[in-house]
């Protein structure tokens, strides 16, 4: 399995570059890739994987151990200690796993990325210029976001050094790779939607004219059919991670909104409640990330079927040659797009992770209203 090799055409990998190096400096893409004449090829890199996990195995027994000399030290601070083991086994525990896990989901990778190479072999992406600046201006926000939120923390935190708990060393290397995965599954589901786009495109020249459109609406079908098997695979690789990481920034919203109200309520310290709106903020922006590209890939799909809506009407019958010049449509394209509408109220287009069934907007609907539960419970406890 390990000596599979696939083969991306240029085009793509431009695009893709970018987060793939960021992301396998920190051990979630441990590939390397090789240029030919019109493609690259990629395949699995033992050193690459074997570094990342030395590294995230040195920072895990750092944690413990640190977490140890922190629950020695205070004993009599329940709280603080809840927090700490909290940290532990949500933050440090996650990123663990994120790398480990690479190794078992090679084979789902390389699908994915094959997945994507025939989607552009039948519709060629247009303008990958712009896919890569728009993948070159979300990471770059989003570093940009992250250390100073870093900064700021450490700033506000303790301004002196030399007196950081030791547990607090490995807390940012792993908050480095919570946002390098959420950047890679950005970018997975970001393409999905430029070639959604561009299919929806295509549809719509191929409604509004005649003629020699047969070869058209079969690229279209076709392209659609590659486009939901790589949204499976997509969930089929990121399925657990994608309900950790959620469950990790309801957790953390919950967490942090509840120290904000006791800082406004005990303490009255500014910079303190600042820090923590800035981190609720951080992860909000966390849960936009993955919840709003694919929100946007789901609106894509409602746009095929708002283009197609009018040829998905019952039983073929003579009023299909009708139906089809009213249209100003070739029968026989005619024919082909209804049955793509039929197709496509059986398959639809969506993202789904272990126990969500569908990620997009809603879900944050329902993640506000369940922290705000949780909020209400601890500031009753709180107060008893």
């Amino acid at each position: 399995m390990f000596a599979h090799i696939i083969t991306v055409n240029s085009k793509f990998f431009h695009s893709y570059q970018p987060i793939f190096l960021i992301t396998r400096m920190i051990g979630l893409n441990p590939l390397v890739y090789q240029k030919t004449s019109k493609s690259y090829n990629l395949k699995w890199s033992w050193s690459f994987y074997i570094c990342g996990c030395v590294v995230v195995t040195f920072f895990i027994i750092f944690a413990f151990y640190g977490l140890w000399v922190f629950l020695n030290e205070n004993r009599q601070s329940c709280t603080s200690n809840y927090f700490a083991i909290y940290d532990f086994c949500e933050l440090e525990m996650f990123g663990f796993y994120f790398v480990l896990s690479q190794a078992f989901c090679f084979k789902m990778t390389l699908s994915v990325l094959e997945g994507f190479d025939r989607i552009d072999s039948v519709i060629p992406p247009v303008n990958p210029k712009s896919d890569r600046k728009c993948t070159l201006v979300f990471g770059t926000v989003v570093t940009c976001a992250f250390l100073f939120g870093m900064g700021f923390d450490r700033f506000t935190d303790n301004k002196d050094l030399d007196k950081v708990p030791l547990k607090e060393y490995p807390f940012y290397p792993f908050y480095v790779i919570m946002f390098g995965f959420q950047m890679s599954y950005w970018q997975l589901v970001f393409f999905v939607e430029r070639r959604m786009k561009l299919l929806n495109r295509m549809l719509e020249r191929c409604v509004q004219k005649s003629g020699d459109d047969d070869e058209v609406v079969f690229k279209v079908i076709k392209a659609h059919g590659h486009i939901h098997d790589v949204c499976d695979r997509i969930n089929s690789l990121f399925n657990v991670k994608v309900s950790l990481v959620i469950l990790s920034c309801f957790l953390r919203l919950v967490t942090d909104l509840y120290m904000l109200y006791a800082a406004i309520r005990k303490s009255g310290n500014v910079a303190y409640g600042l820090m923590q709106l800035l981190w609720i903020s951080i992860h909000l922006g966390r849960l936009g990330i993955i919840l709003e590209m694919c929100h946007r890939c789901e609106r894509e799909n409602q746009v095929t079927f708002n283009l197609i809506f009018p040829f998905f009407n019952g039983t073929y019958t003579g009023r299909d040659q009708e139906r089809a010049q009213r249209i100003n449509c070739d029968f026989s394209t005619f024919f082909q797009l209804k049955n793509f509408a039929l197709k496509l109220t059986q398959k639809k287009l969506r993202f789904s992770s272990f126990a969500i069934p569908r990620i997009n907007r809603s879900l944050l609907t329902t993640i506000i209203s369940t922290i705000t539960t949780f909020l209400i419970i601890f500031i009753q406890f709180s107060s008893a």
